[in-house]
């Protein structure tokens, strides 16, 4: 009997290894932190390890190195008002939607706060996809109907984590993949859904909360802030620096332990295209155009993805810049996010100590400090932005 399929500390909890087992006879299960594992029922295994000869933890995916760097947004300004960073996933989305695909992304559903992976060729099913979210998704379901529409000869764009890119593409081992678009969200790491609930229970109106947005520009764009939406028509607001989650996340507190020895972080992508936040733009190199808004980081990593952004380049403003710029402020594109040495102990005090006193017994600065930390940062970011422009004219 399977006792184990990978090392535990290795698993990203996929669940690929659900689907392709012959005897369906593991589930995923949540753990004492809140991730979800596999668990095998031994009466029903027979041995085949044909889950841990596909498990993606256990042999190296082809990945390739970026072919292009770019930043870019949508030309609309309500789309990119409305999305995380610059707007393309949604650029990319509907172009796939006017060609008669479907569109794989991630959908929270209020107040239940479920996170899971969905496919959808509606207008109305992509707008729920938007924005970030920053604990892990279940995306087993969704693996099973990108494979269903694939075999049926329809373009499918699929949006997520390279962790979850690659379950998916050793779930589809043997199909054709021609009409698959592979779009990874540079990741810092994903927390569980059991932080997320723990952080929502320090704020006295949580019984009332209808939305949770996590990247929000309600007070404008620079640095994270996330929204809380009350049902009698209120909002709260919690910025980078201040929030209690944020900080937990940030610090690399809350993470998944798979995320601290990320396969999928660094200059080599499993995706044909990557896409983030691109923090620093303009900080050393000169750039022409003033943001507000939101500027995303856009990587080709393959020919499939170069002719998609070929296919929309007209729906965007797209510069082509350095990987040296764009790796500065996004440190995933060259390591995973550094373990946290009190992440045992956070994790292991979550049921008995309210979330706010855990934040401030292992973040090691506090919120002030960090704040004068910050507003000395935006100081000598104006600065930096003013020698460019100078030297970028002259």
């Amino acid at each position: 009997m399977m006792e184990q399929i990978c090392a535990q500390e290795l698993c990203t909890g996929c669940g690929m290894c659900t689907l392709v087992c012959p005897k369906q006879c593991i589930i995923l299960q949540q753990n004492s932190e809140g991730f979800l594992y596999p668990k095998i029922h031994a009466e029903q295994c027979v041995n085949c390890k044909k889950c841990e000869r596909m498990c993606p933890a256990n042999h190296a995916m082809d990945s390739v190195p970026y072919k292009k760097v770019y930043a870019a947004w949508s030309k609309n300004a309500e789309i990119k008002q409305n999305s995380s960073s610059g707007g393309l996933f949604f650029e990319l989305a509907q172009y796939v939607l006017q060609q008669s695909g479907f569109v794989c992304g991630a959908v929270l559903e209020m107040p239940q706060l479920e996170l899971y992976h969905f496919v959808s060729d509606q207008m109305e099913d992509i707008e729920r996809m938007r924005g970030s979210k920053y604990f892990q998704s279940n995306s087993v379901h969704a693996y099973k109907m990108v494979k269903e529409k694939l075999i049926a000869g329809c373009l499918v764009l699929y949006s997520g984590t390279g962790c979850q890119i690659a379950g998916l593409l050793r779930y589809l081992e043997g199909i054709d993949q021609t009409n698959l678009i592979t779009v990874d969200v540079l990741c810092h790491g994903v927390t569980s859904r059991k932080v997320v609930q723990k952080y929502l229970q320090t704020f006295p109106k949580n019984d009332m909360l209808v939305d949770l947005i996590f990247r929000n520009k309600d007070l404008g764009y620079g640095g994270v802030c996330i929204k809380r939406a009350y049902a009698d028509g209120t909002c709260e607001y919690g910025k980078s620096r201040e929030d209690l989650f944020m900080l937990a996340f940030n610090h690399n507190l809350c993470l998944r332990n798979s995320c601290y020895h990320c396969a999928y972080a660094g200059p080599e992508r499993i995706a044909d295209i990557t896409i983030a936040d691109f923090w620093g733009l303009g900080e050393i190199e000169p750039f022409p155009e003033k943001q507000d808004g939101g500027t995303s980081l856009l990587l080709t990593n393959t020919q499939k993805g170069e002719q998609i952004v070929e296919q929309i380049k007209d729906e965007l403003c797209l510069y082509e810049r350095t990987y040296r710029e764009a790796k500065r402020k996004n440190r995933c594109l060259v390591k995973p996010s550094k373990y946290n040495k009190n992440r045992v102990q956070f994790f292991s005090s979550l049921d008995q100590e309210n979330f706010e006193s855990l934040v401030q017994k292992f973040v090691p600065q506090n919120a002030m400090a960090i704040k004068l930390k910050s507003f000395s940062q935006i100081l000598m970011l104006k600065f930096r932005r003013r020698f460019a422009r100078f030297w970028y004219r002259g």
